[in-house]
């Protein structure tokens, strides 16, 4: 998806997070479908999580908007982690650090970018629940795992 943009602030921040991680996250696994729906999906084990440790980074691709969106999802273990990925009867379950300064940060951050010009799409998200559209139910052909 080089030729894409971020679609919104918390896609920039979650990528953030993730290129300032270091040796936090394991990669457990990963799967990427260049068809609709367009996505990469990465499995890891966040070693700095107290709860809810296995964490899955959607990455979802709108090639008519040429935009993607960023999320993080968090599970208590592997085996609901692939279940959701296998099944996506729900919305990807945020991780619990989404809120208190996690969610002020990302709150600080949309409020600076807003304030001058950007070529990039805000989002209007409520951080104490921001679910990316299209992380909910759909319909999903078998994902290879």
């Amino acid at each position: 998806m080089d030729s894409l943009k971020p679609a919104d602030d918390l896609t920039l921040w979650v990528e953030r997070q993730i290129r300032e991680s270091g040796s936090r996250y394991k990669v457990l696994d990963s799967w990427t479908s260049d068809y609709a729906p367009s996505e990469t999906w990465t499995l890891t084990r966040d070693s700095s999580a107290a709860q809810a440790p296995i964490r899955v980074f959607l990455e979802e691709g709108n090639p008519d908007a040429h935009t993607y969106t960023m999320r993080e999802g968090a599970f208590a273990d592997e085996a609901s982690a692939r279940h959701w990925l296998e099944h996506r009867g729900s919305p990807l379950p945020q991780p619990p650090d989404y809120r208190g300064e996690a969610a002020a940060r990302l709150t600080r951050a949309a409020l600076t970018r807003s304030s001058g010009a950007s070529a990039i799409p805000k989002a209007g998200l409520d951080t104490g629940n921001a679910p990316s559209a299209g992380t909910g139910q759909r319909p999903n052909p078998r994902r290879p795992m």
